[in-house]
């Protein structure tokens, strides 16, 4: 399963949810990713707002399959993928 975060936008604030739980937060310059295993029961979650004008884009793939994507633009534009999506 990967998260990924790509966009016109300088920074963007991220915050993530691992697939054992654990929450993570961190500022990036897109584009940025992160791919996890995951096993069946568990969810994820990531959240991106960005911290100037532009467009922001999130998508979930799971096996290279789009699971889910979601775009926002403007100023703090934001985007949210996962949604305590369980598997």
């Amino acid at each position: 399963m990967t998260f990924a975060i790509r966009g016109s936008v300088r920074r963007s604030s991220i915050t993530y949810t691992t697939p054992d739980g654990r929450k993570r937060h961190l500022v990036v310059s897109p584009p940025w990713s992160r791919t996890f295993s995951v096993n069946d029961g568990q969810s994820v979650d990531v959240t991106a707002h960005s911290t100037g004008s532009g467009e922001l884009t999130c998508t979930l793939k799971v096996d290279g399959d789009l699971v889910k994507s979601a775009t926002s633009s403007g100023d703090s534009a934001t985007v949210d993928c996962g949604d305590s999506l369980g598997f």
